[in-house]
């Protein structure tokens, strides 16, 4: 009986050591105030079985607002996760997507610069500088490698951003970081990203405006499945 109750025990402290994995996402501009049904269905599938987050901030604004709000989203958002305790933020994954993207690394430079780490930092198509100086030192805030995702056909990073007030330079989630920082992972998505991924809705089944929707985060998620080396 003794050995049978030291083995339950032990069956019981393993199980209680394995918590479940949280996934927190950061929607991009003109995206936020709920999840969206597309791109949270392809995050669910992109990391099974997870506990989501969805971080809202205050992003529905014109650009220039919007940018403002998103640094301040960063600083709100480290501050929240170094307030938790280190085991839920070493199992928890940052995903952000457009200006979420930025959020995430701009949030965990922040979180390096405490000495603080999570599991892993994903930003997908980030719209930011590609030599923004939080790159530096992002990577240090990730347990596992830092995924810069990128997409060279992303038409709206290619001229939407570009023609954006008080953008200097290409996107960040459109060339990749002008130095790839440590311990970070960068990631070009293939050409054939918005054929090879299908979309329920009514705007995926029109191949011209499929196309230019390159940006949409349920490209990126749905991608995100075919890359090694992100928490799943």
């Amino acid at each position: 009986m003794r050995r049978l109750a030291v083995l339950l025990l032990g069956v019981l402290l393993a199980t209680a050591s394995e918590a479940k994995s949280e996934v927190w996402y950061v929607p991009g501009w003109l995206r936020c105030g709920g999840a969206e049904p597309l791109a949270w269905s392809a995050l669910t599938n992109a990391f099974p079985g997870a506990k989501y987050v969805y971080y809202d901030w205050d992003g529905n604004h014109g650009w220039g607002q919007s940018v403002t709000n998103a640094d301040m989203a960063a600083e709100l958002l480290a501050a929240r996760l170094a307030a938790l305790p280190e085991s839920t933020r070493t199992n928890l994954t940052l995903v952000g997507h457009s200006l979420g993207g930025r959020i995430v690394v701009k949030a965990l430079a922040r979180l390096a610069g405490e000495e603080h780490k999570v599991g892993q930092g994903i930003a997908l198509a980030a719209a930011m500088p590609a030599d923004d100086s939080a790159l530096a030192t992002s990577g240090a805030a990730s347990v596992r490698p830092l995924l810069l995702v990128n997409n060279p056909k992303d038409c709206t990073l290619k001229y939407a951003y570009r023609a954006a007030r008080g953008v200097h330079g290409p996107a960040l989630g459109l060339v990749g970081p002008a130095r790839t920082p440590v311990n970070a992972q960068v990631v070009s998505v293939p050409a054939e990203i918005t054929r090879e991924t299908e979309v329920a809705a009514v705007w995926g089944k029109v191949e011209l405006f499929k196309k230019f929707a390159a940006h949409h985060a349920v490209f990126y998620l749905s991608e995100l499945k075919r890359v090694p080396g992100y928490l799943r």
